[in-house]
């Protein structure tokens, strides 16, 4: 099995002065007596640009993200041992929006961003996607 390298980048685009992205990257290694994984872990938020702060919910989205996959990648597996990638994805989503909601009830503004994230293990890409923001297979 082959490393992972991640390449990660935002634009700002043509409509908005600020860039309301945030980005996070992550490669894990799993190693057992059977065999070797390496995960890539990826995940792009785009603060709404209608609401204030959006830079501000993209930047706790992508950070719970990460740590909701991290904690539960290998806690959620079938009885065959295979992770249930679509159930990590899941709760991923649920820990970033919970956390966006939080801030967003305790402050007087309120606050939202997109979400795009993605788990690589061997030749499979697994894709999670909240709102209008898009991933690409190139």
């Amino acid at each position: 099995m082959l490393p992972i390298t991640l390449y990660t980048k935002t634009d700002i685009g043509k409509e908005r002065t600020s860039n309301e992205d945030s980005v996070a990257s992550l490669i894990m290694n799993s190693q057992s007596f059977r065999s070797e994984l390496h995960y890539g872990i990826l995940v792009v938020a785009d603060g709404m640009g209608g609401l204030d702060k959006g830079e501000v919910a993209s930047e706790i989205a992508t950070k719970k993200f990460i740590e909701a996959v991290t904690e539960n990648i290998f806690h959620y597996t079938s009885d065959n041992g295979q992770i249930k990638f679509k159930e990590v994805l899941t709760k991923a989503v649920e820990a970033a929006n919970k956390e966006v909601w939080a801030i967003s009830e305790n402050q007087s503004d309120r606050i939202g961003t997109t979400l795009v994230g993605a788990i690589i293990v061997d030749n499979h890409i697994y894709i999670v996607n909240v709102g209008d923001s898009r991933a690409y297979l190139i």
